[in-house]
């Protein structure tokens, strides 16, 4: 599977060409961003151990959910690589590939965090853990990349807003690197204040990236 960044790299050509109606590819891309929201949002809070009543899903249909998820993603991929070739302004183009990065990680940490199979022994535990990461790592790469991009995409245009800080948070959070002030400022805005395009609780919570998602609250095998 090709990775989201080289996507965005594909299309950034088109993007950054100039268009002669401006506020008219501002206002589409801003209603587009809009409209995807509820889809991201539906996204991130499905679950992928329980089945639409509650009841928890037998092994083989976990993955079964996780594979349905990964190609409902997909979708959801090339919406907002729409957004990030159509618009004019950074402000769009931003929202677009800090959204389109959290699908990959928010994915990649649900994944990583599946209950264990009832009465699995140690020996079973890790297998399942094993065949979790396996389907969770390229989301993970793929998040960060396109992260990465956004950054630099934003410090070339000299721009600046709460979602390419709250990219620069992710990326510290997941190598582990220490969080300045103004990071910690970024996360604790994120996760007190109720604000439009809210971030994904579980991405801005300490140690919670990447493989450091794994596990954390499970009892020891």
């Amino acid at each position: 599977m090709r990775t989201a960044w080289v996507f965005v790299s594909l299309v950034w050509l088109g993007a950054c060409a100039s268009t002669p109606d401006h506020a008219g590819n501002a206002r589409a891309a801003k209603h587009k961003v809009l409209v995807l929201e509820d889809r991201f949002s539906r996204f991130v809070s499905a679950p992928l151990d329980r089945d639409e009543d509650g009841a928890p899903l037998a092994e083989r249909d976990v993955f079964v959910r996780i594979e349905e998820a990964t190609n409902r993603l997909q979708g959801l991929r090339l919406s907002y690589l729409d957004v990030v070739q159509d618009a004019d302004r950074p402000q769009e183009r931003v929202l677009a590939l800090v959204r389109l990065g959290e699908l990959h990680l928010d994915l990649a940490s649900r994944i990583r965090r599946v209950p264990y199979p009832r009465d699995a022994s140690a020996t079973e535990r890790a297998a399942f853990d094993r065949a979790l990461s396996r389907r969770a790592v390229a989301l993970e790469a793929t998040g960060l990349g396109v992260l990465t991009q956004l950054v630099h995409y934003a410090g070339r245009m000299s721009y600046e807003d709460r979602f390419v800080r709250r990219a620069r948070a992710y990326l510290a959070l997941h190598s582990g690197d220490r969080l300045d002030e103004n990071m910690v400022a970024t996360v604790r805005q994120e996760l007190l204040q109720a604000t439009m395009f809210p971030a994904p609780r579980r991405l801005l919570e300490p140690m919670r990236v990447g493989q450091r998602a794994a596990r954390l609250d499970a009892p020891a095998p």
